[in-house]
């Protein structure tokens, strides 16, 4: 195989294999993932991330949020997370490139790469919209600019390892350990030859990307963290001195047992068990055949330890991806110190091209097994939810005059709440739950309030929303399962949002006082939204449900919306108190090519006993245009 082609053909089959399993659009919701919000809030808002700040992740994502995301039936925030898989497809070719360079052979690099390509960590890596997989890639390049700037010393190659040295370091501060290893490898192969000043050059260039962090002051971004337009401020976010609390020696054996444990079982989670162990063996071999590589490989694999060892939070196993990667390059190691006796016996009898062909089968068998075995672990193409929140909210805002309240589960959902401001375009407010708001006078005032579900399990009210739900206000679910609204029952219906009286009533208890109708774009296609407001002038005896059923203009019945309580279930008239304005929401799908325009929408409550279907009396709606 083409020493170029070798690593396009498997970057590419990585790349199509992320975008495959990638998730559609805004990740996250409901499972807690809120350092992926951010970056997706990040990216439509051109804000920057925590501290560091990550100069170089924001204004790329930006980049590709206002670019690709401004595409036809492109969401933005794919347009985010396709940054991680564009980044791990550069690093699985830079792999191929660093193990190729560390043992001369093609088929070892081949299956190191496409063994790191498909491995479960590195592909979650790649569709989570984070700062890791550029990370990896900054990594392996530096690496392969190291070898190259030993192997073929030149002016370009030395200022452009300069400038990915400092890019990388000043990206994720796991890469400051290839600083020292770079320059012990360089220093050991050219010696006084090394061009110091060349590197220095490229380290301090790429430090001008940090001016992007005091130029978002300019345009009042929603998501800027800390004082980047000062100078003190810029170096407290660079600095990063927030995070130093979280580095704590084991203070005894079985604090760092634990310690060792929760690195062992991260390293078996992303690349396996035997494959991490193999991967150990090979660098050992690697510095045995040639001890100049310990300071370029060993030593930040010591790193990487050292820090998972002291650094403590629950998510530091997520750093530990270049330690994987350099496992996998001790894979490459490992199958070269066996690769020339066996290529010398087999190719004897299959001749060159033979043995080529044969090691594409290899590489092939092993990326593919990898490939079809990990497909499940890690594919989130499935996961609509988020989609269907920003649809849900940009359905219901669309006509929603002034200002909405959202909140959440949790104190962390403020990046969330830009994205969904963003695409909406809509004024949200990020009601935290854990402040005290006037939820009440929101809602007297005419204000929308919503509930965001952004932690993983059950929904969990929080205490303010919950000591609210009580006679007469209640959370009523919405289009999207991870979105309520607060809801008081004492108000009147909007005297906006494209509402029309009816005043029909249902018996002496029920009155159906008016309506909306709009047409909206959810996940699941075209719908067209019939909101009834039901007003109650006596406590109903009886539970009724609602039907609503669209015709066409010849009278067809073309969608029915049958068998449910108001307001997506959760107000029953059994529960509805005199003189309460009850909201009900009905979706009614629109087959392709119809056009309701001409058409009517009758709208009855009912009951089911047996096979007796007892009515209280139906409503038409004229659809209109």
């Amino acid at each position: 195989m083409l020493p170029l082609l070798t690593p396009l053909i498997i970057s590419g089959a990585a790349f199509l294999a992320y975008l495959q399993t990638m998730p559609p659009g805004l990740v996250g919701v409901g499972r807690g993932l809120w350092d992926s919000q951010e970056t997706q809030a990040v990216g439509v808002t051109w804000g920057y991330l925590h501290p560091p700040g990550y100069p170089l992740q924001s204004l790329l994502v930006n980049v590709l949020a206002h670019t690709v995301g401004a595409l036809p039936g492109v969401e933005p925030a794919w347009a985010v997370t396709l940054l991680s898989a564009l980044a791990m497809a550069l690093a699985v070719g830079l792999v191929y490139q660093v193990a190729r360079g560390l043992t001369s052979h093609e088929l070892p690099a081949a299956l190191a790469a496409a063994v790191f390509a498909f491995s479960p960590g590195p592909w979650r890596t790649a569709i989570t919209p984070e700062v890791y997989a550029l990370n990896l890639a900054l990594w392996t390049l530096a690496l392969w600019l190291t070898l190259r700037a030993a192997e073929t010393p030149r002016p370009r190659t030395d200022f452009g390892l300069g400038l990915a040295l400092g890019l990388a370091a000043g990206h994720h501060r796991t890469a400051l350990l290839l600083l020292p290893a770079a320059a012990l490898y360089l220093g050991l192969r050219r010696g006084r030859s090394t061009a110091w000043g060349r590197l220095l050059a490229g380290m301090l260039l790429s430090t001008g990307v940090y001016l992007y962090l005091p130029l978002t002051s300019l345009w009042h971004s929603p998501m800027t963290p800390g004082d980047a337009a000062s100078l003190a401020g810029l170096w407290e976010l660079a600095s990063a001195r927030v995070w130093a609390v979280f580095f704590h020696l084991p203070t005894d054996l079985g604090q760092l047992g634990a310690r060792l444990q929760l690195v062992f079982d991260a390293l078996a989670d992303q690349l396996g068990p035997v494959a991490s162990g193999l991967g150990l063996i090979g660098l050992g071999w690697l510095f045995w055949r040639r001890p100049a590589r310990l300071p370029l490989l060993g030593l930040p694999a010591l790193g990487l330890l050292a820090f998972a060892l002291v650094y403590q939070v629950p998510d530091v196993a997520t750093m530990l991806g270049p330690l994987v990667m350099l496992l996998c390059l001790g894979l490459a190691g490992l199958m070269a110190g066996g690769q020339e006796p066996a290529s010398k016996l087999w190719g004897a009898k299959v001749g060159r091209w033979g043995l080529r062909a044969t090691s594409g089968l290899l590489v092939m068998a092993v990326g593919g097994t990898l490939l079809i075995h990990n497909h499940s672990l890690v594919d989130q193409s499935w996961d609509r939810r988020g989609e269907r929140l920003v649809a849900e909210l940009t359905c219901e805002l669309r006509d929603t005059p002034g200002e909405v309240w959202l909140t959440a589960e949790s104190g962390y959902a403020g990046s969330l709440v830009a994205y969904l401001a963003w695409r909406t375009g809509r004024p949200l407010v990020w009601a935290n739950p854990w402040e005290e708001w006037d939820y009440l006078g929101a809602l007297a005032e005419g204000r929308r309030v919503f509930l965001v579900k952004d932690k993983p399990g059950d929904w969990q009210y929080p205490q303010a929303l919950t000591r609210l739900a009580g006679p007469g206000r209640y959370l009523m679910p919405t289009g999207s399962p991870d979105l309520l609204e607060l809801v008081d029952a004492g108000l009147p219906p909007p005297a906006d949002l494209g509402y029309v009286p009816l005043n029909r009533p249902f018996g002496p208890a029920i009155l159906l006082r008016g309506y909306t109708l709009r047409r909206c774009r959810l996940a699941e296609g075209e719908v067209l939204r019939l909101t009834l407001y039901w007003e109650s002038r006596q406590q109903p005896d009886e539970e009724w449900r609602v039907k609503v059923h669209l015709l066409d203009g010849e009278g067809k019945l073309l969608v029915q919306a049958d068998s449910q309580h108001p307001s997506r279930g959760a107000r029953p008239t059994i529960r509805w108190l005199p003189g309460e304005v009850v909201r009900d929401t009905h979706d009614l799908p629109l087959p392709p090519e119809a056009n309701p325009s001409a058409g009517r929408i009758v709208v009855g409550l009912y009951q089911i006993l047996g096979d007796e279907f007892p009515s209280l009396g139906e409503a038409e709606i004229r659809v209109g245009d």
